[in-house]
């Protein structure tokens, strides 16, 4: 009932937009203390995860699916864009945006591989995986501010570091 409410809410406004907002984190977290936050302080990533990492966002034989992906969609709303209205002060904020959003990301993955689809005789788990997929990929894709590192080989934040990549290097060096 949460989520018909807030799509039938017209976002064409800043003012609207906001006011949308600030009811999806009013339902999501149940607190009506959201509706008269400052803007700045209205989204804490780390608070959303700590509320997914509640009982009721197990998945498990007992998940009511079609809640699950109400309140998923409800997160969604809750985010946006996810940045601060006065942009980041300095890197070390960002970064920490960035490890907020990935462990957010990480955590809607985690649940989306726990829900067992088993075709379209359960639609509402389908429908359920469909938000979550649809949010992790948003969070990954649109709301980082930067693209996340790529993993290599020859880079020493994978692992094999330097050894490895003198190794390749002593290797394709190397005339038959």
């Amino acid at each position: 009932m949460h989520l018909q409410l807030l799509s039938c809410l017209p976002s064409y406004t800043p003012r609207l937009h906001l006011f949308r907002r600030r009811l999806a984190l009013t339902f999501f977290f149940n607190d009506s203390l959201y509706l008269t936050y400052p803007e700045d302080d209205l989204l804490k990533i780390r608070r959303i995860i700590r509320e997914l990492e509640k009982p009721e966002f197990n998945i498990d034989g007992g998940t009511d699916y079609t809640r699950l992906a109400s309140l998923i969609s409800i997160v969604d709303i809750c985010i946006d864009d996810g940045a601060p209205l006065s942009g980041f002060t300095d890197k070390d904020q960002e970064n920490a945006f960035n490890t907020d959003i990935d462990d957010l990301a990480k955590r809607l993955k985690f649940m989306f591989t726990r829900i067992v689809d088993t075709g379209a005789s359960y639609m509402a788990r389908t429908e359920a995986k469909e938000v979550l997929e649809r949010v992790h990929y948003r969070l990954v894709f649109a709301v980082r501010t930067k693209e996340r590192p790529k993993k290599s080989i020859f880079q020493s934040n994978f692992g094999g570091g330097t050894e490895l990549q003198s190794a390749m290097t002593k290797f394709l060096s190397r005339t038959p």
